[in-house]
């Protein structure tokens, strides 16, 4: 049995690279139909795909020819699937790595998906479940309230009368997305070892970052849990509600929740035609995302569609699948750098990102500082209601990525959703200034700074970090100093892109003793042809024929030499 485990494995490994390969050849047809394949040749895909491939059945679509390289990429993403739509969705939200028309294209994107068959639905809730559907529900509509590219939600009923959500992981989707992104990991390294500008952006730890996200969607135990905690910490707030969560009908593929009524906070027209006040509906979510951002550092991260709902005297989430960390220390420098930004002072801004640790180079601090003051410029004058807090951040990391300063994907996060929270809120009441309810929590972040108990804390901190140095210095010290004595001192240090000139120097070895080859068989050839039939003609005894010894290797030297001189050419080098 034990014998059979490599094989076994060899097999796996060689059906999920083979289903790799199908899908990086379905990619470059998709790149190509929209006028991308300048991406298949900086991800040198014709080493696993013919480049016949493209020319033949992925020429550019004339309506493309007509389209930005923005409108390119959003339509891209949608004829790649659920995955690439999800990552698309992901990066409209990273303003520190993306320019401004992209991220707009991006914000475009819609994730929907026809249903799934009723009978296939019912098969996944009851193999979760481990029973019968009419031993968990009294009442399961087949017909899905809300069908997207990862799952679908049905409304339901249980044996006790509790009106429950049934949120249910389409099948397979798994496996796909898993397939996805080991592709895109694997082209994102692959850059980054060869691109100067793919290893600034660190593309590789970003490829990483999105396949964590996404993977987290698809675990609706962990959105199960995020919407426990979200409803622990709202429940200070008398508005706020959060569907309960029931955990023993929850798994990894199915998640079940209170059913939660009410209208879409961004139907604006039912909420007047309800009687509803709609600045202070706007003034309830705004102040309940705050709580969550600024007081307690995890929120709800997808304020848009129908994730926020209004009942009779409360706002409600649903969708807990995507959430935002914010540490202490960051909401400290995010409420420095937004005063920083109210004080028109890009001193100060520039301070906290280098507090942030977000920039490394201290000689572009002033670089950056004028970048900012240009910036600042732009909203000098303006009122406070003509200010989005999230097109604030966004400009101020737009200017961060024209600077090569690192921004915490953290926050990048939190911009898009104070943009999408910003818009919903001006929705409903144009007059809403959302500067004015984000006063208080800048007041009272800027206060934590000065509180006794927090600066006892951190004196704490600071003394034992203090007292380790000094006990561990001396035998640091000594370490060193011994292996200088004994010259065995070793200092590491990384060659940009000798990598990829050692592969050069590879291929152009391989090409040299290839062409020596061909030039032997050449040179042979004409020896022998030139010595006559006796000689280029190889007899046989046995057989009683000849074999052209000579004619035969002219033409391999021939058709080698060919072959030789197509792969240089198709190269580009």
């Amino acid at each position: 049995m034990t014998a059979q485990r490599p094989t076994t494995w060899f097999l796996a490994t060689g059906k999920r690279r083979l289903r790799e390969l199908r899908r990086l050849r379905e990619i470059v047809r998709v790149l190509g139909r929209n006028g991308l394949d300048v991406v298949v040749e900086q991800l040198q895909l014709w080493d696993w795909i013919p480049r016949r491939l493209l020319l033949r059945s992925a020429r550019p679509r004339p309506e493309v020819r007509r389209m930005s390289l923005p409108e390119r990429v959003r339509h891209t993403l949608e004829e790649l699937g659920p995955t690439y739509v999800k990552i698309g969705q992901l990066m409209a939200g990273r303003a520190d790595i993306l320019p401004p028309e992209y991220l707009a294209e991006l914000a475009r994107l819609w994730d929907h998906a026809p249903p799934e068959p009723a009978d296939t639905i019912v098969g996944i809730v009851e193999r979760e479940l481990d029973k019968p559907l009419e031993e968990v529900f009294s009442e399961f509509d087949r017909h899905p309230v809300a069908a997207a590219s990862l799952a679908q939600v049905h409304r339901a009923r249980l044996l006790d009368g509790q009106e429950v959500a049934v949120k249910v992981q389409r099948p397979g989707i798994r496996e796909q997305v898993q397939a996805d992104l080991d592709i895109l990991r694997d082209q994102a390294w692959f850059l980054e070892g060869r691109l100067t500008l793919a290893r600034e952006r660190r593309l590789g730890q970003l490829a990483d970052e999105l396949a964590y996200a996404l993977l987290s969607e698809l675990d609706f135990a962990l959105e199960g849990r995020n919407a426990e905690r979200l409803r622990r910490n709202l429940a200070t707030l008398s508005f706020a509600r959060v569907p309960r969560v029931f955990s023993d009908l929850t798994t990894t593929h199915l998640l079940v929740t209170e059913y939660v009524c009410g209208i879409r906070l961004t139907d604006r027209d039912a909420l007047a035609s309800s009687g509803y006040d709609l600045r202070a509906v706007a003034i309830m979510g705004v102040r309940m995302y705050f709580q969550m951002i600024f007081e307690d550092g995890f929120y709800h991260a997808d304020p848009h569609q129908g994730n926020i709902m209004v009942g009779e005297d409360h706002v409600s989430l649903v969708d807990f699948g995507t959430v935002g960390y914010l540490t202490p220390e960051m909401r400290e420098d995010l409420g420095a750098l937004l005063a920083g930004f109210v004080a028109e002072d890009p001193q100060r801004m520039a301070t906290v990102m280098l507090r942030m640790d977000a920039m490394h180079e201290y000689a572009r601090v002033e670089a950056l500082e004028q970048g900012l003051r240009r910036l600042l410029l732009r909203f000098h004058g303006l009122e406070m209601r003509e200010l989005a807090v999230g097109e604030v951040l966004t400009d101020v990391f737009t200017i961060a990525h024209e600077y090569r300063v690192d921004i915490p994907p953290e926050l990048a996060l939190l911009a898009k959703t104070l943009i999408l929270l910003d818009g919903v809120a001006r929705q409903l009441s144009p007059g809403f200034v959302i500067v004015e309810e984000l006063r208080p929590y800048l007041i009272a972040l800027a206060g934590k700074r000065f509180d006794p108990k927090q600066f006892a804390r951190e004196s704490l901190d600071f003394a034992e970090q203090t007292r380790y140095l000094v006990q561990t210095l001396p035998v640091r010290a000594d370490v060193l100093l011994d292996r200088l004595e004994r010259g065995k001192l070793v200092v590491g240090f990384d060659l940009l892109q000798l990598d990829q000139l050692a592969r050069r120097i590879n291929d152009v070895g391989n090409r040299l003793s290839f062409a020596a080859v061909v030039a032997a068989l050449l040179l042979s050839s004409a020896v022998l042809l030139s010595a006559g039939p006796d000689v280029a003609v190889w007899k046989v005894p046995a057989l009683h024929v000849g074999v052209p010894i000579g004619a035969l290797t002219f033409v391999a030297a021939g058709f080698f030499g060919f072959w030789l001189l197509i792969s240089i050419v198709r190269s580009h080098r």
